[in-house]
């Protein structure tokens, strides 16, 4: 999403979907920072912004925890852990996001892996598939 977009634009995203989180990008495609579910109610239970009028830009958290696509999985939950984070953009060497990474998907994935991985060993101890 555009910093121009109106916060209109970013609650009906963050309403549409299972996102909680808007990763907002200035005109060359660069992140900017975000908005997440959290921040939007902030504002408007505080009475400090209107959905109809206020741009995303003005009210955008621009101190964030990111990750780049070469980050370990692993090392990225941990970094999440620590932080009590529940999601961290995904931003490559030009600062242009690349994705998002949800602690629940994150944690199904290094998951579903040990389980391979454990499968593989027991399949290798019982000689299943190897001769």
């Amino acid at each position: 999403m555009g910093v121009d977009a109106l916060l209109t634009e970013a609650a009906a995203l963050l309403s549409q979907s299972q996102l909680s989180l808007v990763v907002v990008c200035d005109s060359r495609g660069s992140v900017a920072g975000v908005i997440t579910e959290t921040l939007l109610i902030g504002q408007l239970g505080l009475g400090r912004t209107s959905l109809f009028t206020t741009r995303v830009g003005d009210v955008i958290s621009r101190e964030f925890t990111s990750c780049s696509p070469a980050d370990s999985l692993s090392r990225v939950l941990a970094t999440m852990h620590e932080g009590g984070l529940v999601h961290v953009p995904v931003v490559d060497a030009d600062n242009t996001p690349v994705g998002v990474v949800y602690a629940r998907d994150g944690l199904r994935a290094l998951l579903a892996a040990g389980n391979f991985e454990e499968a593989q060993l027991r399949n290798y101890v019982t000689g299943v598939g190897y001769r």
